[in-house]
């Protein structure tokens, strides 16, 4: 089981050429920073990938579910909406960052993704024909029905991104074999960008602790 902690010390020995950790210029919560930032940015190009030999599935591995409770705004028109609790993958042409919504417990009662009202309005297939529907306004999941069946008071939202928040340093950390040596790639190529650390951020930090 790979881990962000374990991860991030394998990248911190290779330039050191073994375990003399205590001479690394590189500081290990700057390595776990950039593993996750790196780690979505690794996913995007391998979904292209998988879209190019024709799979349309998402990787099972990089979704990220969530137990949310449905809002309501307190000013008119009073809209009813989820906080998508952290930025997704953009994943074009359908927004497939954002996997899918549902009631708690019912997978396959998924609400259907539209475009904002202010676009598809009049148009034909503009109201889903009495289907549940949302639409996202940055980092709100807004629904065009009132709380009901298909929208419950707490709401499953499943969006596809690397290593959220959620994921301790010490949890298990989604990602395929292969990628391994890709990712460290990329965060050794980061890291060699950045100039050495000196004892400036020591002695600030001695500072501040007393």
């Amino acid at each position: 089981m790979i881990t962000l902690n374990k991860l991030a010390y394998q990248i911190m020995r290779i330039p050191s050429g073994g375990d003399r950790l205590k001479d690394s210029q590189i500081n290990k919560a700057y390595v776990i920073l950039h593993c996750r930032q790196e780690l979505n940015a690794l996913i995007k190009p391998f979904l292209f990938d998988n879209m190019k030999m024709g799979v349309r599935s998402t990787l099972p591995m990089f979704i990220g579910n969530y137990d949310l409770t449905v809002k309501e705004e307190s000013d008119p028109p009073k809209r009813i909406y989820l906080d998508v609790p952290e930025v997704y993958i953009h994943i074009p042409p359908y927004n497939m960052g954002l996997y899918s919504v549902h009631p708690v417990g019912r997978p396959f009662d998924v609400v259907i993704p539209r475009h904002n009202p202010q676009v598809s309005q009049k148009l034909e297939a503009g109201e889903l024909q009495g289907q549940a529907g949302y639409y996202v306004e940055g980092l709100k999941l807004y629904f065009d029905q009132a709380k009901g069946e298909n929208i419950t008071k707490i709401m499953t939202l499943k969006i596809i991104i690397g290593a959220p928040d959620t994921i301790g340093i010490d949890d298990a950390l989604p990602i395929y074999p292969e990628q391994q040596g890709i990712l460290q790639d990329m965060v050794l190529a980061k890291l060699s960008q950045m100039g050495p650390q000196d004892k400036i951020v020591d002695e600030i930090d001695q500072k501040i602790d007393g």
